[in-house]
């Protein structure tokens, strides 16, 4: 039986990822890693930004500052300035390891973005 736990890992292409290219350019733009009764992994290139999904996780700087990564910058561009406004109201310096999680804002297809 379907264990309900699928995970979907948004492989975003930017010039940091030159290395990849080759790889990349190779990979069809949906993968799927299935195993009977074990949780699925889907492997997408693309932004994570465009993906309809319950929560996106965004790896940001400790003073969620939006504008300090290429994938923080996608989600904040297609949220709008409202997210940067929810993010900024927590006045926070996160430790490694915490998340916050706050509601889906703008253009962006999820619930939630942690």
């Amino acid at each position: 039986p379907d264990s309900g736990i699928h995970f979907k890992f948004v492989i975003f292409k930017d010039s940091d990822f030159q290395v990849f290219e080759n790889e990349l350019s190779q990979m069809p733009k949906f993968t799927a890693i299935e195993e009977e009764d074990e949780p699925k992994l889907f492997l997408i290139l693309g932004s994570i930004a465009d993906e309809s999904t319950d929560t996106i996780v965004n790896t940001t700087s400790n003073y969620m500052i939006l504008s300090r990564s290429d994938v923080s910058r996608a989600i904040a561009s297609k949220a709008g300035p409202e997210l940067q406004k929810l993010c900024s109201s927590l006045n926070t310096n996160l430790d490694n390891g915490n998340v916050v999680t706050t509601k889906s804002c703008g253009q962006l297809s999820c619930k939630t973005v942690a």
